[in-house]
């Protein structure tokens, strides 16, 4: 490099490379190795939420009095912060009683610190009080009318600054809860639900609420469906857009068979959009594709920017935290992303925390 500027202001001196031919010809070297350069994710560390056991506190959930006793991430597939960071909700692929996650598979806690994981308050401040804990059980709420006789629930997300909730269970139902308290669980009432069957994995809403995507949850096969709604976050009806095949998008399935597209998620303007895929017989294949949408939204404009490689993290934090990568979600200012995992045996299921090096970059 330092040879490439003294031959430069040769031919400066010369008058063969006029000065201001030679600066733009600097920027724009530098910004290709500037554009180049990886961006860097940071693990800042795991957490399984508290309850009671941590705590030595007494809590139950208000909506159905059940002692919230266990740790509250027990299968966890998705994970959802408030907009100011202060409460962290978990989606729990778990049933109810036994070693299960007390009836209570939609759980929040509450952070001492904005959008940082590891200051949950029920397990790591001494004045916690069942204010910083609470649950709630979809199914029930609805009377069955998701999750059926199972209670299990797989997917979240939060519209209307936190006055509305959408749970995904595993037969492709999405339900439609409102708050009277943004944020507050304990408010949750049912208001409708639409099916869409059991191939989607994951769901997410446009800013707006004028959008809902659905991922397919098919094997070696990930496609996102859009669907426009006919008012904001109004699911009583939905009319299909367009289908897009990831595979022809740059999402590469491997030889291995069983890559599994487990989560969706935009950024808050619709231009980039972020596809969780893992596979179910290896925890060597654990990818976040990025892409850039050339409208906001349509993900028919999607062009793969990259990936971003979730195996370094993954497969070198101790024998005992190797788990599956199977949700994610970022804090409001795109600058940190959470991803729940699960592990049996002698694993956890857990939340992970990235710190990002700038907002919404990936890859």
């Amino acid at each position: 490099m330092l040879n490439l500027i003294k031959k430069s202001k040769k031919l400066i001196i010369k008058g063969v490379l006029k000065p201001k031919v030679f600066l733009i010809l600097f920027s724009l070297f530098f910004s290709s190795l500037s554009l180049a350069a990886p961006l860097s994710v940071t693990w800042k560390g795991g957490l399984i939420p508290g309850g009671n056991e941590q705590s030595g506190l007494n809590c139950t959930a208000t909506t159905n009095g059940v002692a919230l006793d266990l740790d509250r991430a027990t299968a966890p597939h998705d994970v959802v912060l408030s907009d100011d960071g202060l409460q962290v909700f978990t989606a729990n692929r778990s049933g109810d009683g036994g070693s299960n996650i007390d009836n209570n598979q939609l759980s929040m806690n509450r952070l001492g610190t904005p959008n940082e994981i590891l200051t949950d308050k029920i397990r790591n401040d001494a004045n916690a009080t069942c204010n910083d804990i609470e649950g709630a059980s979809p199914g029930a709420i609805s009377d069955g009318q998701i999750t059926g006789s199972s209670n299990i629930i797989e997917g979240l997300h939060i519209g209307n600054r936190g006055s509305t909730f959408f749970v995904l269970d595993t037969i492709g139902d999405i339900g439609k809860f409102n708050l009277s308290i943004p944020y507050d669980i304990s408010t949750m009432s049912y208001e409708t639900r639409v099916q869409f069957g059991n191939t989607i994995d994951s769901m997410h809403f446009s800013r707006d609420g004028t959008k809902l995507f659905t991922l397919s949850s098919s094997t070696d096969d990930p496609v996102v469906t859009t669907y426009s709604l006919p008012a904001p976050f109004d699911i009583s009806s939905t009319t299909q857009i367009h289908q897009v095949d990831l595979d022809t998008k740059g999402i590469d399935v491997s030889a291995s068979s069983h890559d599994q597209g487990f989560d969706i998620e935009f950024n808050p303007d619709g231009s980039a959009m972020f596809i969780l895929m893992a596979n179910t017989n290896t925890a060597n294949n654990n990818f976040v594709y990025q892409f850039s949408l050339g409208k906001n939204y349509d993900v028919s404009t999607a062009v793969n920017v990259g990936k971003w490689d979730m195996n370094d993290v993954f497969l070198n934090r101790g024998s005992d935290k190797d788990g599956e990568p199977r949700g994610m979600g970022f804090s409001s200012d795109g600058m940190k992303l959470f991803v729940v995992e699960i592990k049996s045996g002698t694993g956890v299921d857990m939340i992970n925390q990235f710190d990002l090096e700038c907002p919404y970059g990936l890859a």
